[in-house]
């Protein structure tokens, strides 16, 4: 199964939304490594577990 997300990147004032897949499920406090945009630590998620699908918000890993 394929876990198909919409990422709030949110690093100060600038605020990023992208679509991402992966090939497992998102969880808060998990540290997430994304090509080009760096790892980001999750914040929170709201999902629809039975879709694969939801909403991750995300602050940069410092």
């Amino acid at each position: 199964m394929f876990y198909r997300y919409l990422l709030h990147l949110e690093d100060g004032e600038s605020r990023r939304t992208i679509r991402w897949t992966f090939s497992h499920a998102i969880t808060e406090s998990q540290i997430v490594e994304l090509p080009t945009f760096g790892r980001w630590y999750v914040a929170r998620v709201v999902t629809d577990d039975a879709a694969g699908a939801g909403v991750v918000y995300c602050t940069p890993l410092e």
